[in-house]
């Protein structure tokens, strides 16, 4: 003869009917009617199932609201309750290596990626980041550190990894530190960048305009930028001005002087209107005072004979 057995929540569920000779497997336990034989396998794999809370990686056959299914997949295990329409992490903590769908989701849940360990906040729309904003999985991002330096003070700074290596450190001091850190040999204020060809394309570098440089590099000496020649201002130099090629040097604003090598001859050519015309009053100057040294001359003359006379 049939027998019945009730749901907690009776009014909502009602019951569920066992046959005789029959494991009822309605839900996923299974209930042996009566006369039913090896029942007691049944009823002992049932106590096993429910103390180990149905750990599988996948999800036990037709569950009822409120059963409980630890999911135990690799990388992401953790404790799920049914809602009468599916497995919803208990807690609202969910673990993955991916986001949970939205559809599965409510606001106010919270999921741990498990690849990257980030944890995300699901906003109803989508799943938004609480932190870290450093990927622990990937070891790329910015993190606080403190690095002692061989004065054994302990200075804070911002460390910028990209994919597990250091590539640059922000600090408001000046120090060395105590532990190698490859490519930061001493650390100065402000942003340090690493030395070191991390990936096989070069050391990092800023790239695009600079507003403002204290120094120039010329291969691998840094210059200060006060010692460069302007185009826009009179400057001074000490040294020589070397012009490798046979263009020359033009001067005027109408390129009135050239100063060039004449080709194959390596003779200088000159061509400049005002500089004959300085030539021209430069013997001008010449010939008006040798005839003032002509007319000293005459008059000095003029006086011995006077006075011999």
């Amino acid at each position: 003869m049939a027998y019945t057995i009730n749901f907690t929540d009776f009014t909502n569920k009602g019951s569920i009917t066992v046959e005789d000779s029959t494991l009822n497997v309605q839900t996923s336990l299974k209930f042996p009617g009566r006369s039913t034989t090896a029942y007691g396998t049944a009823i002992n794999e049932n106590f096993l199932h429910l103390l180990e809370n149905f750990s599988n990686t996948s999800a036990p056959s037709n569950p009822v609201e409120g059963q409980i299914w630890y999911d135990n997949t690799p990388g992401s295990e953790q404790l799920k309750v049914y809602d009468a329409t599916q497995w919803v992490a208990s807690g609202g903590l969910k673990k993955a290596l991916t986001s949970p769908e939205a559809a599965n989701s409510v606001v106010g849940d919270l999921w741990v990626d498990t690849d990257n360990q980030q944890l995300y906040l699901f906003t109803g729309s989508g799943w938004v980041l609480v932190g870290p904003e450093f990927s622990g999985g990937l070891n790329t991002g910015a993190q606080p550190v403190e690095i002692v330096g061989q004065d054994n003070v302990v200075y804070n700074a911002v460390q910028v990894e990209v994919a597990a290596k250091p590539v640059a450190i922000i600090s408001a001091d000046a120090f060395t530190p105590k532990a190698v850190i490859s490519g930061f040999t001493t650390i100065s204020p402000g942003i340090n960048l690493t030395t070191t060809n991390i990936t096989g394309d070069g050391a990092p570098k800023f790239v695009g305009p600079a507003d403002v440089a204290e120094n120039l590099l010329v291969g691998t000496t840094k210059v200060p930028a006060a010692n460069f020649l302007r185009s826009d201002a009179v400057s001074t130099t000490n040294y020589q001005i070397k012009i490798k090629n046979d263009s020359g040097l033009l001067l005027g604003s109408g390129n009135q002087l050239a100063l060039k090598l004449k080709a194959k001859l390596e003779l200088l050519h000159i061509t400049l209107v005002v500089v004959i015309l300085i030539l021209e009053l430069t013997m001008l100057v010449q010939h008006k005072q040798q005839l003032e040294l002509i007319q000293i001359q005459t008059l000095e003359l003029t006086t011995l004979r006077l006075q011999k006379v």
